[in-house]
């Protein structure tokens, strides 16, 4: 889908240039959330860690190796511990899962066990089978009691297994040979870097054209497919670069192969960029061009804009302000579709709840978010808006609208604009799908199987029960303020069915943005209620 192309294609970018854990970790949310299980280069930010780690590693080679191998083996441990420290108690943790310097320690461990076992570098042997054995422990014990509540936190998910081989393969000569020298072990020892590379694009892509449903006996097929992959990968790319392709001719080979290898990295990133731009090629065919992406408004560039330029209004004297985030931008294409010489004025921003402000006195509050709703509220109250104004429609509010002093601090804003005759319509939230389902995703594979768009829609039983708590405190809030309230779950879901498409095409073109045939349907929907004369 775009949407899913346009993500892909931003995430390649990134990786093609060794960016890909910077990349993660300012746009992913969860690695093991469903989103990411769905990503076929998610599992690649760790190579773009390695390749900086690979540049910045023998610069400690050439200060300290040759003079001191002790005095590098001590100064490789202190990096260690003080990247540990790191990891176990910084409170950005995903900065130390995603970054480098969170994750060095990991390396420099095995940097570790190759000098030792490079250099001889002796200890008791009866010492070393104890680490040994309390390492396998380790990772006995990981296997067994680390479970999904303790995976959300990650920590000890990580660091405990990882102690535990390090302290195995520090013994060269461990009491574990029958284990670990097994032709089972070094058979998936040896494709194991292609297994790693190869299992993720393969799940992902099951997952996406069988909507996540887990059927064993494929899923069996699947790890097969994944081994004899790895193996063909292994011996026909890593054991033939490493052991012939240079053996003879080797300066004109390795000539054509790195620059080959320059131009074909030059054109993947100049398409990734491109795919990136047009938010995922749309207008590949009449059919994608459906799921051209609609959370924009009036303008790209008005996403978060503190100029309030020309391009994010229609005209000089506004009489609807639409404010919130991308969940109101969507219904511009709608306003404008529906109601000719609209003359209205965009306030929104990704992610943030509309009018969030940092009285609250919140620590995590979001700097960005407060910034952009005090320069709208000041906007607001310039004679340009107050005089012409005529309609507030506000949508995405939700974060913290449980906060007791956020809704006393909406309230006041909200009618102080109520009391300059302008008036308040607060649009509620979504019928979205316990699990997040991506509604964008199953119209395409419906397309894909049968052409029968109504398969998606879904019974009112499984609408985040969230979100109708949500819609009730909206609701009630509105009533008690004399706002008008739009209520989208009804609309969409009027008997015990939500109806997300018609014969004309379908609502939603992911997880709970409007298409622009939706948006068009929705706000036809708000007119007839008269919520707008």
């Amino acid at each position: 889908m775009p949407s899913d192309l346009k993500i892909a294609s931003r995430n390649s970018f990134f990786i093609n240039l060794f960016l890909g854990n910077f990349n993660y970790y300012y746009f992913s949310s969860d690695y093991f959330s469903i989103a990411s299980s769905l990503d076929p280069h998610i599992h690649l930010w760790t190579l773009s860690l390695e390749e900086q780690f690979y540049i910045l590693y023998p610069l400690l080679f050439i200060f300290f190796f040759k003079k001191n191998i002790k005095l590098l083996l001590k100064v490789l441990f202190l990096i260690s511990i003080i990247s540990i420290l790191f990891y176990l108690f910084s409170n950005n943790f995903k900065s130390v899962f995603y970054l480098l310097h969170g994750r060095i320690w990991q390396l420099m461990l095995g940097g570790i066990i190759s000098i030792i076992h490079l250099k001889k570098i002796n200890y008791k042997k009866k010492f070393l089978n104890y680490l040994s054995s309390f390492g396998l422990a380790l990772i006995i014990f990981s296997f067994f009691v680390i479970n999904d509540n303790l995976l959300n936190s990650y920590r000890p998910a990580i660091f405990v297994p990882s102690i535990g081989v390090f302290l195995i393969l520090i013994n060269k000569e461990n009491k574990f040979p029958n284990i670990f020298g097994s032709k089972i072990f070094i058979f998936f020892g040896g494709i194991s870097y292609s297994l790693y590379l190869w299992h993720q694009p393969i799940l992902s892509f099951y997952k996406l054209y069988f909507n996540d449903q887990q059927n064993i006996l494929f899923i069996l097929f699947l790890l097969i497919l994944m081994a004899i992959l790895s193996l063909l990968t292994k011996i026909y790319i890593e054991d033939y670069f490493r052991n012939y392709f240079f053996k003879e001719k080797k300066f004109i080979r390795k000539k054509i192969f790195i620059t080959l290898i320059v131009i074909i990295e030059i054109i993947l990133t100049n398409i990734s960029y491109l795919g990136n731009y047009t938010y995922g090629f749309p207008k590949r065919n009449s059919f994608f061009e459906k799921f051209t992406l609609n959370q924009i408004g009036l303008n790209k560039n008005c996403n978060g804009n503190l100029q309030f330029s020309s391009k994010c209004r229609t005209s000089d004297n506004p009489e609807i302000a639409v404010i919130g985030n991308s969940y109101a931008a969507h219904l511009i294409s709608g306003l404008k579709e529906n109601i000719s010489d609209i003359k209205l004025i965009q306030f929104t921003y990704d992610g943030c709840s509309p009018f969030y402000f940092n009285d609250l006195k919140e620590k995590s509050s979001n700097n960005k978010c407060e910034n952009f709703n005090k320069n709208v509220y000041a906007e607001l109250n310039k004679d340009y808006l107050k005089k012409n104004l005529k309609y507030l429609i506000i949508s995405g509010i939700e974060n913290g609208f449980d906060n007791e002093q956020y809704k006393a601090s909406l309230q006041k804003k909200l009618n102080f604009f109520k009391d300059n005759n302008i008036k308040i319509i607060i649009v509620g939230n979504l019928p979205l799908q316990i699990n997040e389902v991506n509604f964008g995703r199953c119209f395409l594979l419906e397309k894909f199987k049968n052409g029968n768009f109504t398969n998606c829609n879904y019974s009112v039983g499984k609408i985040k029960p969230n979100a109708i708590v949500m819609n009730k405190k909206l609701k009630n809030f509105s009533q008690l303020n004399n706002f008008q309230y739009f209520d989208l779950i009804n609309t969409l879901c009027p008997k015990e069915k939500c109806l997300i498409s018609d014969i004309n095409g379908f609502y939603i073109n992911d997880i709970g943005h409007f298409t622009k045939h939706g948006s068009k349907i929705i706000i036809n929907n708000l007119l007839k209620e008269k919520l707008l004369n």
